[in-house]
């Protein structure tokens, strides 16, 4: 039983760092879950360009050790011109004479009496404590000691990630003040996983922007390699549907005929058949304890259903859904049996406990048919309530809500969001760690803008407010190399907003504009709030039933040429602005051009689609230059799948 309460422990304090607000004024971010006292001492870690500190590192330090000091290695140099030495912290003590920069649990932080704040052991979190003449960087599990230090550059030397291909960074620094810190962080969203298209392709990238991880290299798979939609995976209807193979022939594990697993669903009360549906259980668990063995490095393990709009409508699973008022009541009965299953393997296999990690935890999906939740509303209370007891997910796992159908340009508590925000509640009433899959672009437009600037935060913050544990925003995951319509600038507010959902938006808009557009900042946030107030009138007036992320927007009434005109020239501007880099600085030239010319896709492309005839004699450069800007920014579709720009492109040359 040790182990099994081990585990407990261990999964609520992954997700422990909500419990304590504390308020702050920290220059990152305003983060309530901090400490934040940051005094000038009158010494100096650089003065006239010298240093007499060194980095002191763990002997056995561990990648997030490694990599934060390599990091602070390289940006202290680029941004002074001085290189940190690096020494192994063997037979070293705090002494009062020690010029140090501590990274991780080194033998001077064992031997320096400072006290870890309980806030900064979480995943993620971390703590910047000063010490005599010492800074101490102290990070929680996976990345903690990491943020520690880019939270440490962030105050010192102005460091801070963008995109994939900017960052600011003060230069020329000759001194450098040492502060008094006590510096306590944890984010509002313990485990935020990024899911854009150039995250997800780097890694470095990902955690330079505090996004914490891409949420691929965290989760399990399944048979196939399915991190997700993978139930059928699990169970394969090639071995166990098909009437070829009598001795594994199961026809009642599945809601549908045939193999094809996109079609189908698990039925999971195995039509009624409770000795098919114990066996069917344990076949699920036995596939799912090789996978385990055999990735180590994985510790979330999403056990959903698979991604269409069916479920299974036999018999016994129509009773359930009468008496639950959804289809999701057997769902959670099923996966709490394999989750038990997984436990006991923990505690009393000798292989099983090889294969324990603490961190160690699986999920079921809310999505599509399996949407709802066996909750009813309690008149008395103003309060959700499970059905009863049988249908509340074990409190070691987590469950993910994906409300695809809701509307994103509003706040999930909006009124056009009712539906979705109270079955928010009814599943927070069924499950003690929520997990969210958010949507954050249409799927049917990559190359449109897409106003969740409204909407985002204010549905971050009700989310959090009701126990988010694991978020996931997916926006243009096709697109790798970069993403048109401002999509850049959601999927940095997103990160930001993993770690203070209340940060003023406003303040890190503009650092964003700032330090992305640089020397065009002004032009480029005129065209940006521009097309905000545009939006308005886009779901207001042009297009009031925009807001899905299915919802079709291709249609040229709702981008009007006058719009796209005005939106042409804040651009012509802002190119104008970096002109003069072409010869000074050929690098940054590149850089912002990228940027710029990313923004005019979509205007290029509403000019392509919907007003080729109007553009005269100006069509060839503008479908030139579209063509040679989607390639530069390396924005390849212009809707989810296999729609690819180049196949767009071609057609305009063929006409």
């Amino acid at each position: 039983m040790k182990r099994i309460l081990v585990f407990i422990l261990s999964f609520l304090m992954l997700f422990s760092a909500v419990a304590c607000k504390k308020p702050n004024s920290g220059a990152n971010n305003n983060n309530q879950n901090q400490t934040n006292i940051e005094r000038p001492t009158g010494k100096y870690i650089l003065e006239n360009g010298v240093t007499e500190y060194k980095i002191v590192v763990p002997s056995n330090k561990n990648e997030s050790e490694k990599l934060a000091t390599e990091e602070l290695v390289a940006l202290f140099f680029e941004a002074t011109g001085v290189t940190l030495s690096v020494i192994s912290d063997d037979g070293l003590t705090h002494n009062s004479a020690n010029k140090f920069l501590s990274v991780g649990r080194t033998s001077l932080l064992e031997s320096s009496g400072i006290e870890i704040d309980d806030n900064s052991k979480g995943v993620n979190c971390f703590q910047i404590t000063t010490l005599d003449d010492t800074v101490y960087f102290i990070g929680g599990a996976d990345n903690g000691v990491l943020y520690a230090v880019y939270e440490f550059l962030f105050r010192t030397l102005n460091f801070e990630q963008f995109s994939y291909d900017c960052y600011s960074l003060d230069k020329s620094v000759t001194d450098l003040e040492l502060m008094e810190y006590d510096v306590v962080v944890s984010p509002d969203i313990p485990l935020y996983c990024a899911f854009t298209g150039y995250m997800g392709r780097d890694l470095g990238i990902c955690l330079r922007m505090k996004a914490m991880r891409y949420y691929g290299d965290t989760r399990g798979t399944s048979p196939g390699g399915r991190n997700a939609h993978n139930t059928c995976y699990y169970i394969d209807p090639n071995i166990y549907n098909n009437p070829d193979l009598p001795e594994t022939y199961h026809p009642e594990w599945f809601s549908g005929a045939g193999y094809s697993r996109m079609q189908m669903q698990l039925c999971y009360t195995a039509h009624g058949d409770n000795e098919s549906l114990d066996l069917l259980v344990n076949t699920f668990a036995e596939v799912l304890k090789e996978q385990i063995k055999n990735q180590p490095d994985r510790y979330l393990w999403y056990i959903t259903h698979m991604d269409n709009t069916i479920c299974c409508t036999c018999e016994t699973c129509n009773e359930y859904a009468e008496k639950y008022q959804c289809n999701t009541a057997q769902y959670i009965q099923f996966m709490n049996r394999i989750d038990d299953i997984i436990m006991d393997w923990f505690k009393n296999d000798e292989e099983g406990k090889r294969c324990w990690r603490e961190d160690f935890a699986m999920g079921i999906s809310f999505y599509e048919a399996y949407t709802d939740a066996p909750a009813t509303y309690n008149e008395e209370t103003g309060e959700y309530e499970p059905m009863d007891e049988s249908v509340k997910l074990n409190p070691s796992m987590f469950a993910s809500y994906a409300p695809i159908h809701a509307n994103f340009l509003v706040p999930i508590d909006h009124p056009k969001n009712a539906t979705y925000y109270n079955i928010l509640k009814k599943i927070t009433a069924v499950v003690e760690n929520l997990c969210v899959w958010w949507y954050s672009t249409d799927f049917h437009g990559y190359m449109y803008p897409y106003d969740v600037f409204s909407s985002m935060q204010r549905s971050y913050q009700v989310l959090y407010e009701h126990g988010l544990k694991i978020m996931v925003d997916e926006t243009q995951n096709g697109n790798y190399g970069g993403m048109t319509g401002w999509h850049m600038l959601s999927s940095y507010l997103s990160a930001q907003y993993a770690w203070d959902v209340y940060a003023d938006q406003e303040t890190l808009i503009d650092r964003f504009f700032k330090g992305y557009f640089l020397d065009a900042a002004d032009e480029m946030r005129a065209f940006f709030e521009n097309y905000r107030s545009f939006s308005e009138l886009q779901k207001n007036g042009l297009c009031p039933g925009i807001g899905g992320i299915m919802y079709s927007i291709d249609n040229a009434n709702y981008w009007p040429k006058a719009v796209l005109d005005e939106w042409e020239t804040y651009v012509i501007v802002a190119l104008e602005k970096i002109e003069k880099y072409k010869e000074i600085n050929p690098e940054k030239y590149d850089m912002l051009y990228k940027h710029i010319s990313m923004e005019r896709l979509s205007i290029d492309y509403c000019y392509l689609k919907y007003y080729k005839a109007n553009l005269g004699s100006k069509f060839e450069e503008v479908r030139d230059r579209f063509v040679a800007d989607f390639r530069l920014n390396q924005v390849e579709r212009w809707y989810e799948g296999d729609y690819y720009l180049e196949t767009f492109a071609s057609g305009l040359y063929t006409e």
